[in-house]
């Protein structure tokens, strides 16, 4: 008897045992792990419009430069001596319409009274309506000189930090060919990859912690979630090494600094798991 009630309360036990174990399981938060990623900022290539021969180049690689400011310049002599020569080229159209403005008033003056033939007014007319559009084509040219004459200095877009470097004094610059590669300072962005585990935990906008080997530590919101997936990238870091399939992922950094540095791998920890 005494045996059968000792093996009732070891049931018991146990049971209790189970039922607070699936209990803690259930109360417990489910954990995932980190999702690896990199550091990616825009780069934007930085080229002059116009040909010409580099004549000063004020910034080099790693410094940091602001919106606005100047990088470098081409020879603009021969630039000057266009925009000068299209203004002289407007101001003598300008001369020439106005006198054939007047002329044709008077020739339609003329015309009222009918002191005037059909053939002078006629005349008139078209020298007028000439003279308007040589005045309207030299405004156009001289405009495109002055374009050209300011294309003859290179600006910053916005701050950053110049990667590359690529023309030297004297070199000769094309339109089009990069002469600086700028790494923007803003968005800092972070290109990641999650399994379907760890998508759960994600939404567009949802908080993630974004840590780096250094020890640092940063607050970011996913702003893009892919919505078709893929195999994972050979330059993506994951515990699992068995082909996975995974989802882009673009999380906007909420407070970068300059640690943050083009393809730094981080890890990401969404707040809410």
């Amino acid at each position: 008897m005494k045996r059968w009630v000792h093996h009732s309360y070891l049931k018991v036990a146990i049971a209790l045992v189970c039922v607070v174990v699936f209990i803690l399981y259930i109360m417990t938060p489910k954990t995932i792990d980190s999702i690896s990623g990199y550091v990616e900022r825009r780069e934007v290539p930085l080229s002059f419009l116009v040909t010409g021969r580099v004549d000063e180049i004020f910034v080099d690689e790693g410094q940091t430069v602001t919106g606005g400011q100047i990088l470098a310049t081409v020879e603009p002599t021969l630039y000057i001596d266009r925009c000068q020569q299209m203004r002289a080229n407007y101001e003598l159209a300008q001369s020439q319409y106005e006198y054939a403005l007047k002329e044709f008033n008077r020739q339609a003056l003329l015309s009222q009274t009918q002191t005037n033939s059909q053939q002078n007014y006629d005349q008139a007319l078209a020298q007028y309506h000439q003279a308007q559009a040589s005045l309207l084509a030299a405004e156009s040219v001289w405009s495109q000189s002055e374009y050209e004459l300011k294309q003859t200095q290179l600006y910053a877009p916005n701050s950053g930090v110049p990667t590359r470097r690529l023309a030297e004094l004297g070199s000769v610059c094309s339109p089009g060919v990069p002469v600086f590669t700028l790494c923007l300072d803003a968005p800092v962005w972070i290109r990641a990859y999650a399994t379907l585990k760890q998508l759960d935990a994600l939404a567009p906008g949802s908080l993630v912690e974004i840590s780096t080997d250094m020890g640092r530590k940063y607050t970011g919101s996913v702003g893009y979630i892919s919505p078709q997936a893929e195999f994972t990238p050979k330059t993506v870091q994951t515990n699992d090494l068995r082909p996975l399939l995974v989802y882009r992922l673009r999380i906007v950094v909420s407070n970068p600094d300059s640690a943050l540095r083009q393809g730094l791998p981080v890890q990401i920890t969404p707040k809410n798991v």
